[in-house]
């Protein structure tokens, strides 16, 4: 065989791994699961033992809207790749290129700022806490070369706080 047509057909094998293996990273997978909620008995009447027991049954937390960061913690240095929201039953889904990353709350995406947490008659903020909280994702996931399924990310309602950011403690009046 001359040698010129083995340099060709090796230019030409190269070439074709070559295009092969961009277009695989280039390939986007499934990223998929749920968000649930629990809550608590906040005070007021006292509740049926049916009631205490819905509070502690997890359901789908509608609504809740989580984000997509490249990397292993929390950083200002990386921005937000995808933002998602749960539907009417908590699932999720989004597309996304092989990769490590880790999914924040809204609060973590925010850059950390201690100003934002200052304690008062009604709440506590524990600023050591908080900002341990803020580094450490909720869920760090790798995406490789299959879709990543069934992630299940579980929250408990806290009583008077609008947040599911953890280290906050409400001081305010309980109801009777």
């Amino acid at each position: 065989m001359p040698l010129k047509l083995i340099k060709l057909i090796l230019f030409v094998l190269c070439l074709k791994s070559t295009l092969l293996c961009s277009q695989k990273t280039n390939q986007l997978y499934t990223v998929s699961g749920t968000v649930m909620q629990t809550s608590h008995y906040c005070g007021g009447a006292k509740p049926s033992e049916e009631m205490l027991k819905s509070f502690e049954t997890p359901g789908p937390y509608i609504s809740k809207v989580l984000y997509l960061k490249a990397g292993k913690t929390n950083s200002n240095n990386e921005r937000v790749i995808v933002k998602f929201t749960s539907d009417s039953l908590g699932r999720f889904s989004f597309q996304i290129k092989p990769g490590t990353y880790c999914i924040l709350q809204e609060e973590q995406v925010k850059t950390f700022s201690q100003k934002d947490y200052v304690s008062s008659s009604t709440f506590a903020y524990d600023l050591a806490c908080i900002k341990a909280w803020w580094k450490k994702p909720l869920k760090v996931i790798t995406v490789k070369d299959s879709p990543v399924k069934n992630l299940r990310f579980d929250f408990t309602k806290a009583c008077f706080i609008q947040s599911d950011m953890p280290c906050i403690t409400y001081t305010g009046p309980m109801p009777p």
